[in-house]
This record gives C-alpha cells, structure tokens and sequence, in this order.
C-alpha cells in the first residue's frame, strides 16, 4: 500500500520536531495517528504511549487520543486473531 506523501512528509516532520523534543505529548499523539494511517499498530501503541506517558495527566485531548490508539489497536488485534 502506498501512502500519499503528505502522510510521509508530515511523519517524517513529526519525527524531527520529536528529536528536539521527545517528551512532546501531542507531537507523539500524531504520530501514533499517523502510524494507525499507514497501518502500523504496534508503532502506533507504541508512540501513544510515550504520549500518555509523558503529558496524559495534564492533557485530556491526550488522554482521548490515547483511547482512540487502544481502541484502533484492539480492534486489530481481534481481527488478526492476535487478541
């Protein structure tokens, strides 16, 4: 499957701005969203959680977004017979 390069380009923009900061709870959030675009689940729990993590306490837009990751998530892995 190919992805349109605006997904590629913005991921990859998400991936620098994180280098500068790694704990940035929203930056994380969108790129677990964009990894559930490209269909990559584990990658996508993954920064979600590194999201939660970091600002979850504080934030309920990251809280909610974490849920849709594990919902998103579940729901594969029901479907792959994984869960």
């Amino acid at each position: 499957m190919e992805f349109p390069a605006t997904t590629i380009s913005a991921a990859e923009s998400y991936e620098q701005a994180l280098a500068l900061d790694p704990t940035h709870g929203a930056l994380l959030q969108n790129l677990a969203s964009l990894s559930l675009e490209r269909g990559r689940h584990r990658e996508a729990l993954a920064y979600s959680e590194r999201s939660y993590e970091a600002e979850g306490a504080h934030s309920k837009e990251i809280v909610a977004g974490h849920q849709r990751t594990l919902e998103h998530v579940a729901g594969w892995l029901h479907g792959a017979g994984e869960g």
